[in-house]
């Protein structure tokens, strides 16, 4: 009973960081697509 426990802390752990993984690599994409954007309108302003 006792591994049981364990396991299933376990994998709350695993999710927690498997749903910040997927928050941060979201952050990054945004970031990186805003980066093209930026350039983008860049070169058609000039």
């Amino acid at each position: 009973m006792k591994l049981k426990g364990a396991i299933c802390s376990i994998w709350a752990t695993l999710e927690l960081l498997l749903i910040y993984l997927a928050i941060k690599l979201n952050m990054i994409q945004n970031q990186i697509s805003g980066i093209f954007y930026e350039q983008g309108a860049a070169q058609q302003l000039s």
